[in-house]
């Protein structure tokens, strides 16, 4: 055999392991296409407005939860997925050592995921989502009044990251497409600046809500949520 002719079959062994490489990772993605997951993780934001709701050095830990599921392969390594999420965040602060504020914003969106299934337990990834944000403000007075104040605004992020998966542990239990995965993403999110108007909470009881004089609201300004953010994801595949 001359040098011609082994190089010619090495190049072929490679393709052909190659080409089966490829076509594991796929059939390792269909065979588990929905994934659950639960997530956590720092936010940081970077606008000044956002500081008379949070006056700690710490950013806020956002948690939340996300369903999504493969809907596409796109040749041998590229798998799109799309997703649903919900996420929650809280943060307070003290205004000139005398108000007492509050600001918990969940968010909701659905997502596109492009995922390259370069190896069985290491995926890289591409996430883009949008949805809507919904803010809800309080400030409390030294007399214990309190003032409040809601708002939903568009928002969107992307983001990229990667995927850590495990073998299929669970097939010996009967659960041959169950798989563990962690998932480590940074991004940013951008949510449209909203403004603010707080007023004092209706009455529980809706005759006193219907007997009681209306109330004036007061402008807090303009709040811009948009931060940068480090999701850490604990998954279930299946």
């Amino acid at each position: 055999m001359n040098a011609r002719t082994l190089n010619a079959a090495v190049l072929s062994l490679s393709l052909t392991a190659l080409g089966a490489s490829a076509q594991a990772q796929r059939t390792s993605a269909a065979e588990s296409p929905w994934s659950a997951s639960i997530e956590v993780g720092p936010v940081w934001h970077h606008d000044t407005s956002h500081t008379a709701f949070h006056d700690n050095s710490n950013p806020p830990t956002v948690a939340g939860l996300a369903f999504g599921r493969d809907v596409a392969h796109l040749g041998p390594l590229l798998t799109l997925g799309v997703e649903a999420a919900w996420t929650n965040a809280g943060s307070t602060a003290t205004v000139r050592e005398v108000f007492a504020t509050s600001l918990v914003t969940n968010r909701l969106h659905g997502g596109l995921i492009a995922r390259v299934e370069l190896w069985r337990w290491l995926t890289p990834y591409v996430r883009l989502t949008a949805g809507a944000a919904h803010l809800n403000a309080s400030v409390e007075g030294s007399n214990g009044d309190t003032l409040t104040a809601t708002r939903w605004t568009p928002q969107g992020s992307l983001g990229a990251g990667l995927l850590l998966t495990s073998g299929r542990w669970f097939r010996g239990l009967g659960w041959p497409r169950g798989k563990l995965a962690i998932g480590v993403e940074g991004g940013y999110q951008y949510t449209l600046p909203a403004s603010l108007d707080a007023s004092v909470p209706a009455p529980a009881d809706e005759q006193a809500a219907a007997d009681r004089l209306p109330a004036q609201s007061v402008p807090l300004g303009t709040l811009h949520a948009s931060a940068a953010y480090l999701r850490i994801t604990f998954n279930v595949r299946f």
